[in-house]
């Protein structure tokens, strides 16, 4: 008798376990969809975050973020300049370097992370007609409640 008893104990704990799993997976998915679907904008899309300081760059919503080509890749002709806290937000700019023979325009992609490397916001800064061997600024503002963030340049493409 105990062991057929140990054995619908074995078969009912396998169902539970199994109605269990269902179970959990379910609410996941739905967390997920829920976080997918969800009707407010990131920090990074939000309109009206990042404002340029410099008037030859804008701020770009995150969505316009320009996917990797290495034909139009210009991480070279842009240098950084400091990232630190000012008024709550993270101002980073720099310089770009149109190395070119023809007038550009560029779109450079910034991530402010944290020290493990977490990116909290990401801005992308179109700087408009570069002449050919000429340079301007850029900057851009962002992860506006960051502590302790450092400003990366992700990508830098001309058009």
């Amino acid at each position: 008798m105990s062991g057929s008893g140990g054995r619908l104990r074995s078969s009912a704990r396998a169902r539970l376990v199994r109605i269990g799993s269902t179970a959990v997976a379910g609410v996941l998915t739905v967390g997920a969809l829920a976080g997918c679907a969800s009707g407010s904008p990131s920090p990074a899309s939000a309109p009206g975050r990042g404002t340029s300081a410099v008037p030859h760059s804008r701020p770009l919503p995150a969505a316009a973020v320009p996917s990797y080509d290495p034909k139009k890749g210009a991480r070279t002709d842009v240098v950084a300049g400091s990232c630190d806290r000012d008024n709550g937000a993270w101002p980073f700019g720099g310089l770009v370097r149109n190395q070119g023979s023809q007038p550009r325009a560029y779109r450079i992609v910034v991530d402010f992370v944290t020290d493990d490397s977490t990116v909290v916001d990401t801005k992308v800064v179109e700087v408009p007609d570069v002449p050919a061997g000429a340079s301007t600024d850029w900057s851009v503002a962002g992860a506006a409640d960051g502590e302790d963030l450092r400003c990366v340049i992700r990508n830098v493409q001309f058009d």
